[in-house]
């Protein structure tokens, strides 16, 4: 498995791609605009073009981008949706603007009366998709369930994958606090082949692109989206240990968005995860 960290872009994309390599990562995750919101600077042709060099010569693949949390591509509000179809097109035309493999996004929230927010997220996926010729494709997360967010089973998240269309252009990314809090048991080998099962059942094991690698404060179906430092929550060590190497998963590539309590966070944290393989 390929493992790397969610790095910051404050300093540029170049910048970004100086820490990765320092960091040894061999994948990086990234906002490609502020998650707090608002208009997305437009990219430096420059700052990209020496990002990508590095990430060569590093041999850090693929860029991953996530999507902003504030978008709700699951509203019943048509000016909440509206804008959230809007920034996912946007940001899909970005990440292949920087060539990345894939664009990660939530969900959604569910509306208070139901409604066909599965339906509304396939469709805004691919009103995307069309929008935007590339190579880059669009993931579905898994969630906690907190709230009244949707994804939380990996029924649902099939269902999405079900209504988008082609598979070409989009895929799952699984985030392992999420599906623990939600109620899927990581802890031990018989527990993460049961969960490897599940994923082959309702997804298919060719939907599975990417995986985030968080640990949990919060205990098994918790439906609370805490994540924590590798080996310090309540997954563990054993835990992390069986997911690398599982032979049905050794092929991805992850990422970690553990606390940044320190400078050092994802060095100490990225170092615990090289120690379980083999």
């Amino acid at each position: 498995m390929r493992i790397g960290a969610h790095l910051s872009i404050s300093r540029g994309f170049s910048a970004m791609a100086a820490a990765a390599a320092g960091l040894e990562c061999e994948v990086v995750q990234v906002f490609s605009r502020s998650p707090r919101g608002g208009k997305a600077k437009p990219l430096a042709q420059q700052d990209v073009d020496m990002m990508k060099a590095t990430l060569q010569e590093a041999d850090i693949r693929p860029l991953v981008v996530h999507l902003p949390y504030f978008v709700n591509l699951a509203s019943d509000d048509p000016q909440v949706y509206s804008y959230s179809c809007e920034v996912l097109s946007e940001d899909l035309q970005r990440a292949n603007a920087l060539e990345a493999g894939f664009l990660v996004t939530h969900p959604g929230h569910r509306p208070p009366d139901g409604g066909a927010g599965l339906e509304r997220i396939a469709a805004a996926v691919r009103s995307a998709c069309e929008r935007n010729e590339g190579e880059t494709r669009v993931l579905i997360e898994n969630t906690s369930g907190q709230g009244r967010e949707m994804g939380e089973r990996l029924e649902e998240v099939a269902r999405i994958m079900d209504l988008t269309g082609p598979k070409s252009r989009t895929g799952v990314c699984v985030d392992t606090c999420h599906a623990f809090a939600a109620g899927y048991d990581l802890r031990t080998a018989e527990a993460v082949d049961d969960f490897v099962g599940e994923i082959e059942r309702t997804l298919g094991m060719e939907r599975l692109l990417f995986m985030h690698l968080n640990d949990s404060v919060k205990g098994l179906g918790s439906k609370r989206d805490r994540h924590e430092h590798i080996g310090r929550g309540m997954i563990g060590l054993g835990g992390f240990r069986e997911i690398l190497n599982h032979p049905r998963l050794h092929h991805l590539a992850a990422v970690i968005e553990t606390p940044v309590d320190d400078a050092e966070s994802n060095a100490r944290n990225l170092e615990t995860l090289r120690g379980l393989f083999g």
